[in-house]
């Protein structure tokens, strides 16, 4: 038996899947994208991925994801909706999937509560599935193999981010059933992800955003709303771990903001990041 899955944690409010044969992993994903959501089964499934250059500190992430439409007769492909941002400076790829997963946690919440404002009941479950391709972040999350500590310094921030988006998932009103699961980042041709991983490397050689849902791209200084929400407090992780990653600390601006600027004193921790 290779699928490993753990019930949420103080890391994840969510149950973690790790199919490790990645066929089966891909079936599963597979059948997941093609889920229709109705007024009898609800289910919003997300898939992440991110993007870093080789050759500087850019990157990207993008979020695939067919919104909660129950009962409208479309394509699949018609009601797919695809998000990506640049995220600079992006120090570790880590770091970017985890950015990644935080980013569909704000778009799930959005979704549950489009559900719930149109919901006759709210006792009707509502399933979330986010796919991504990060072993080493799903590892972490079921508290198996956690992260290096240096890079956990790095992605303090995001990470506790995560734990508090995921539990506050559970406090939208509805019965929410929250899962990630493992994908295989290529060999396959499930289009959610594939789109996730294009658009992603798009937003990062770019430096730009993009949105299906405006049907063009977004400034090209847009960021995401996680990335906008925890800029300040990503800078001081950076720094942090500059102590524990060899070269980070020559990568660094060279000066630290100062504690008490405006961009310092408006980055206070809350249970999900400001909506976009």
């Amino acid at each position: 038996m290779t699928l490993f899955w753990t019930e949420p944690s103080a890391h994840f409010a969510g149950w973690v899947y790790i199919q490790n044969e990645p066929a089966k992993a891909i079936i599963q994903a597979t059948w997941a994208s093609s889920q229709p959501s109705t007024y009898h089964y609800v289910n919003i499934n997300l898939f992440c991925d991110c993007s870093r250059s080789r050759t500087s500190d850019e990157g990207g992430i993008a979020v695939v994801y067919r919104p909660w439409l129950p009962g409208l007769r479309v394509s699949l492909t018609e009601i797919l909706v695809t998000e990506a941002w640049p995220v600079k400076p992006l120090y570790d790829t880590n770091l970017g999937e985890l950015l990644a997963i935080s980013e569909s946690l704000v778009i799930a919440t959005q979704q549950i509560r489009q559900f719930a404002e149109t919901s006759s009941t709210s006792a009707q479950p509502v399933i979330v599935r986010i796919f991504s391709d990060s072993m080493k972040s799903l590892n972490h999350f079921q508290g198996q193999t956690l992260l290096r500590d240096d890079i956990q310094v790095l992605a303090s921030p995001v990470l506790d981010l995560i734990a508090q988006q995921s539990a506050a998932l559970h406090q939208q009103g509805v019965m929410v059933h929250l899962e990630l699961h493992w994908i295989p980042g290529h060999g396959h041709h499930v289009q959610p992800h594939v789109e996730a991983d294009a658009f992603s490397r798009l937003a990062s050689v770019r430096q730009t955003a993009y949105s299906t849902i405006t049907g063009n791209r977004w400034p090209l200084h847009e960021e995401a709303s996680v990335v906008r929400h925890l800029h300040q407090q990503m800078a001081d992780a950076a720094y942090k771990a500059a102590d524990h990653i060899a070269g980070l600390g020559d990568r660094l601006p060279s000066r630290l903001p100062q504690a008490g600027s405006p961009s310092t004193t408006s980055t206070e921790t809350s249970s999900e990041p400001d909506p976009r």
